[in-house]
């Protein structure tokens, strides 16, 4: 990777460790093949940092011009792969006891990533949050991708732990957010079942500790250039431009020259 911005990472998962529409614009990310620009993510659905993330690459990829082809692909990492769901405790308290602080100091915390959210439209109930696995959200992800939705998929994920309090361990309620977005119940309560797809997420995992990936969310675009944390969106702008002048260099400068049949002009 020739270019590493640091910033902010997702630190599992408010600042510890490590407008509710989506963009419905040119850049609205597809599928495509061999596009100008090829956009991976890495994140998890219980990181404050990478829906708000996800909302600044949304801005930046907009300014972009319309004729270029973008395919943003979202990657499975799980902050804590060995968590046991709670719907009983408030995530500040879970927080605030591992961590070993005042509940006090982890709400001001909390507050401060909402506000955070709140300049880009977003409007987190982290009181209402639940202290989820995520692994089978995960899953979800990826068995919509193949059906073309995973971009619907991972709003509506982030929504619902963000804004509404749902449990995104829940089956019935991954079945339901599925739906939601135009896919079929039956058909993704099998795909929670398909060892292929566990399998996929944890490819992703590895391929995140092959780039040295210690928090999310991180992009990396067209496999070189990379940006960590919910950065800016003019970071992600610089970034976006840099890849696409790499595509389309300007020409060199020309002067005199002489050539080898002695011509020189």
């Amino acid at each position: 990777m020739n270019r590493l911005i640091p910033f902010l990472a997702c630190m599992a998962p408010f600042l510890m460790n490590a407008q509710i529409p989506m963009l419905t614009t040119a850049h609205e990310p597809q599928h495509v093949e061999n596009p100008d620009l090829h956009i991976e993510v890495w994140s998890d659905i219980v990181c404050p940092f990478c829906y708000l993330g996800k909302r600044r690459l949304e801005r930046a990829l907009a300014t972009l011009p319309e004729n270029l082809s973008i395919r943003v692909e979202w990657k499975s990492f799980e902050l804590d792969p060995n968590r046991v769901t709670r719907t009983d405790v408030p995530v500040a308290q879970l927080l605030a006891e591992e961590k070993g602080m005042p509940l006090e100091r982890m709400q001001q915390m909390t507050e401060y990533v909402s506000a955070m959210a709140r300049e880009e439209g977003l409007e987190y109930a982290l009181d209402q949050s639940v202290w989820t696995n995520t692994f089978q959200a995960h899953v979800l992800m990826h068995w919509a991708k193949l059906q073309g939705k995973q971009h619907a998929m991972k709003e509506r994920l982030f929504q619902a732990h963000f804004m509404e309090g749902a449990n995104v361990d829940d089956r019935q309620t991954l079945l339901r957010l599925a739906a939601e977005v135009g896919l079929n119940a039956e058909q993704a309560k099998e795909a929670l079942d398909n060892a292929d797809l566990a399998n996929d997420v944890r490819t992703d995992e590895y391929e995140s500790r092959t780039l040295g990936i210690r928090g999310v969310p991180f992009y990396l675009i067209n496999g070189e250039t990379a940006v960590s944390g919910a950065q800016p969106m003019e970071a992600f702008q610089d970034a976006l431009n840099g890849v696409l002048s790499t595509l389309n260099p300007e020409p060199p400068a020309e002067g005199p020259v002489c050539n080898p049949n002695g011509e020189c002009d």
